[in-house]
């Protein structure tokens, strides 16, 4: 039998059963799954969370999560490619912040305008299609919360990071406008600025 990655991480971390509060965003998230985290089981983030909820039910500073965070990403049991896993390895500061948030929000928006406050708004997008890629629309609300950044940009930035063009709209917007693609050219700066945010803002991201 396949144990799923929370169970390996499980034998490896010998980490305790908790329970975790439910809210309104991460049980319309997360739907069935269980324990009530935010997010779908499969995601990236959803992964690290978990694991750090279960090893530290009453929680903990950012040194001991980034220690988990370094064991977990060392397993190498998490769903990426090569590459977002390296960017990961190679972030793992960020990572530390991410999760740590997550752990005291159990909320992606919330967690993206926390972070932004402090952190270069391009790389928190960045991170935060890596470890929710399927929780796109959460970010991009974050986002316009934040005003860091224009939608245009965070879908090219999620768009660098292999978010579908489908996670980038909301269904009903989806059935009315079959092409994402278009979608996306109507709800931000000209087709010039598209190119320029394309060439510089996402390259720069991945490589900071």
């Amino acid at each position: 039998m396949r144990l799923s990655p929370f169970l390996l991480l499980c034998l490896c971390l010998g980490m305790p059963k908790v329970a975790w509060p439910i809210t309104a965003d991460n049980e319309h998230a997360q739907g069935t799954t269980a324990p009530s985290l935010y997010g779908k089981s499969n995601q990236p983030g959803h992964i690290l969370h978990e694991a750090i909820a279960y090893a530290l039910p009453d929680g903990g500073n950012e040194i001991i999560i980034g220690g988990l965070v370094d064991t977990v990403l060392g397993k190498d049991i998490i769903p990426l490619s090569n590459r977002d896993a390296g960017y990961l390895l190679d972030h793992a500061w960020l990572v530390t912040e991410f999760l740590s948030d997550m752990m005291k929000y159990n909320n992606l928006k919330e967690t993206v305008v926390s972070l932004s406050a402090y952190i270069n708004p391009h790389q928190v997008a960045t991170m935060a299609g890596l470890l929710y890629p399927d929780h796109a629309r959460d970010i991009i609300d974050g986002f316009i919360r934040t005003r860091k950044l224009n939608i245009l940009q965070v879908h090219t930035l999620l768009l660098n990071v292999g978010v579908s063009p489908d996670a980038l709209v909301e269904p009903s917007t989806l059935i009315k406008n079959p092409s994402p693609i278009a979608q996306l050219s109507n709800e931000g700066p000209s087709q010039a600025v598209h190119q320029q945010t394309h060439g510089d803002v996402s390259t720069a991201a991945l490589n900071n």
